[in-house]
């Protein structure tokens, strides 16, 4: 009996024993699981990063605390913003925030991460370009250069008077030389005020004798330099010229280069006239000057006009206008010589009201042009306005339905984002008007200068 005794208390022992080994292994490996101080097991996750726990603190909010539209559409865009939109990673940061943020730093916030990017069409905006290109040339020879800077080109009419003897024969009545003078009167003075008129008379001295021939063929003189037209003085000097002797036409010609040369600007457009009824008689060749003349930098016109001449003449004479690039016509009565100037000055007329039709249709044409680009321009940045908002309340929606926010804090993020929307809705519809209104009014300034002229141009 005693013996079983034993046997139990030994047996217990070692089962108890046994239990005490099993549980410091447990302890152990909990506790401590063979690791240093400070390392991860293998299969332990490493502590997440916690950037986006305090992404409220890293934003930068700070400057989109603005109302004003200009400086709003001047701002860099959020870190999500444009392009780089994301709904749920954005979603994802607005989880993490602190809820215990305000209403308004949770508007902020919402700027920070998601605001567009206005600063291209603000720019387009502000440089956006009103102005319109001056007319093109005109009839008279003014242009412009640059914008809204139309510049008077110099026009210079010569008129080159053949003061022959053979100016003193009659016809209709008249001499030759009463004829082409009635006509040359009545052609300057119908010419725009700005033109420049010169008169130079050539054979003027000697009787066409042979004694003085050499007097005759060296008379070339302006009687009237080039100057704007004034009536009561060409008409003096036109009245004093009386026929000589030869036809030093060359020699005119030439010293039409002189004239001009001496009188006219850089860039003047020229013409010359010539009133003749003969051949040149003091052996120059006036087929070359009038190339010469034209070829020059003073890159004269000459036009002829022939007075009663035979077809020899007109023959010669032809070759000197196709020489100078201008016209000839052969004119044998008062009537046709002044036809001949009236149907210039008929031309001229076509080519004004040509002219003021094409710019005034060219300005209307330009301005809806600019006017439709304002247009598109407004409604690219209304259509980004609109979009940014729908984007603002859906992230704002998320706040209340999903997070459980607080309806107070979704009404003062609403609110904002309605502020937001209509101080840019509000600039750049006002901005808007104001370069409408500016290119309109540019536009219509334009047409009116063109009408005044085109009239002044015609009378």
């Amino acid at each position: 009996m005693k013996f079983r005794q034993i046997f139990y208390i030994i047996s217990l022992g070692f089962l108890l024993f046994g239990c005490s080994n099993d549980n410091s292994d447990d302890i152990e490996t909990v506790d401590g699981n063979n690791t240093e101080p400070g390392q991860i097991e293998e299969n332990e996750s490493p502590a997440e990063d916690n950037s986006e726990n305090d992404v409220n603190d890293e934003l930068d909010t700070e400057r989109f605390q603005t109302e004003d539209a200009q400086e709003i559409m001047q701002l860099e865009p959020g870190i999500y913003g444009e392009d780089n939109y994301d709904e749920d990673k954005v979603k994802e940061i607005l989880a993490k925030l602190d809820s215990n943020l305000t209403g308004e730093e949770y508007y902020l916030q919402i700027l920070a991460l998601a605001a567009d990017d206005y600063r291209d069409l603000y720019e387009q905006i502000n440089q956006f370009d009103t102005s319109f290109d001056g007319p093109t040339e005109a009839p008279d020879g003014s242009g412009s250069e640059g914008t809204n800077a139309s510049i008077e080109k110099e026009v210079n009419v010569a008129i080159l008077l053949d003061a022959s003897g053979s100016m003193e024969e009659t016809l209709d009545g008249k001499t030759k030389m009463e004829l082409a003078k009635e006509a040359i009167e009545s052609f300057v003075s119908i010419l725009p005020e700005q033109v420049n008129v010169s008169l130079q008379i050539y054979g003027n001295e000697g009787d066409g004798q042979a004694g003085d021939k050499e007097k005759s063929c060296n008379s070339t003189e302006v009687v009237y330099e080039l100057a704007p037209y004034d009536e009561s003085k060409f008409g003096e000097v036109l009245e004093g010229v009386k026929p000589g002797g030869q036809t030093p036409l060359a020699a005119s010609i030439s010293k039409a280069y002189d004239d001009i040369q001496n009188k006219a600007e850089e860039g003047a457009e020229n013409i010359v006239y010539i009133v003749s009824d003969g051949l040149e008689t003091c052996g120059g060749n006036p087929v070359e000057e009038a190339e010469k003349l034209n070829q020059s930098d003073m890159q004269a016109v000459v036009n002829i006009i022939g007075f009663d001449v035979d077809d020899e003449g007109q023959n010669e004479l032809k070759k000197i206008a196709d020489a100078g690039a201008g016209k000839y016509l052969t004119v044998k009565s008062q009537k046709e010589i002044e036809e001949f100037f009236n149907q210039e000055k008929r031309e001229l007329d076509k080519a004004w009201l040509s002219w003021q039709s094409d710019n005034v249709d060219d300005y209307y044409a330009k301005e809806r042009e600019k006017l439709n680009q304002v247009h598109d321009l407004k409604n690219k940045i209304y259509e980004k306005s609109d979009l940014e908002r729908e984007k603002f309340f859906i992230l704002s929606n998320y706040l209340l339905e999903e997070l459980a926010f607080d309806k107070q804090i979704e009404l003062h993020i609403n609110q904002e984002i309605r502020k937001r929307y209509n101080a840019i809705q509000t600039f750049t519809r006002s901005k808007m008007s104001e370069l409408n209104t500016e290119i309109r009014d540019k536009a219509k300034e334009l047409r009116i200068e063109v009408r005044d002229r085109g009239e002044e141009g015609r009378e």
